[in-house]
């Protein structure tokens, strides 16, 4: 009995920061505060022909009129992981910040929901059109994980890995991505989504493997 809650606790212990990305929309990366419109201009078209949700805001500074360069919405650990890419790769300077102002249409808000924090012992066990699934062991407890198209689901793996619930195939439109020579997720519709290597994806949700943990990537609406 005190196996099984130990091995619940570490399991749980996993899986604790899902969500908390969500909670935490409304960063933008900003990459340059120019004083020519023009400048700024052509700033937005290079980044937007990368496929980035680039756009313009005005600010005054001691006076004086500034254009702000921004990419994206995204939660802040998300709005992080694009800064740490873009910077010095694609743009001189890049730093995550609060979103301040309205946000262009076009422009989508992206959460990354944290699957789990990778253990040493993880795998992809889904096939193609399967809700993805993982199979992961924590201090020699193991357990399977699944994103069914609207969150995480967690089950102790004392059997295979329980049946999909609801439909197992999806139309997708989300797609493998690069950004400066990195993965990135991208989608048809809004363009790169987030950092990261594409495990699998369920409708317009990409799993994306960051290096240090497995997330599902997808559009929310703007706050």
């Amino acid at each position: 009995m005190i196996r099984s809650w130990v091995a619940l606790l570490l399991l749980m212990n996993l899986v604790s920061l899902s969500g908390v990305a969500a909670a935490q929309i409304g960063w933008t990366v900003q990459t340059v505060a120019v004083r020519d419109l023009r400048e700024a201009h052509a700033e937005v078209e290079r980044l937007r022909a990368l496929g980035l949700a680039a756009y313009t805001e005005f600010t005054m500074l001691d006076g004086l009129q500034f254009v702000r360069v921004r990419v994206g919405c995204f939660d802040r650990e998300t709005a992080e992981r694009w800064a740490a890419l873009l910077q010095g790769a694609i743009t001189r300077e890049a730093v995550a910040m609060p979103v301040s102002g309205a946000l262009p249409p076009d422009v989508p808000c992206v959460v990354a929901d944290v699957g789990f924090r990778k253990p040493a012992s993880w795998s992809l066990v889904s096939g193609a059109g399967d809700q993805p699934t993982f199979r992961v062991e924590v201090a020699g407890y193991p357990a399977y994980l699944r994103y069914d198209g609207t969150g995480w689901r967690l089950w102790q793996a004392v059997a295979p890995a329980p049946e999909p619930i609801g439909p197992i195939s999806f139309e997708t439109s989300v797609r493998v991505g690069s950004v400066a020579g990195q993965p990135v997720v991208r989608d048809l519709l809004w363009g790169a989504l987030c950092p990261g290597r594409l495990l699998a994806s369920i409708g317009d949700v990409g799993i994306a493997d960051q290096g240090d943990a497995i997330v599902a990537c997808r559009v929310v609406p703007t706050p």
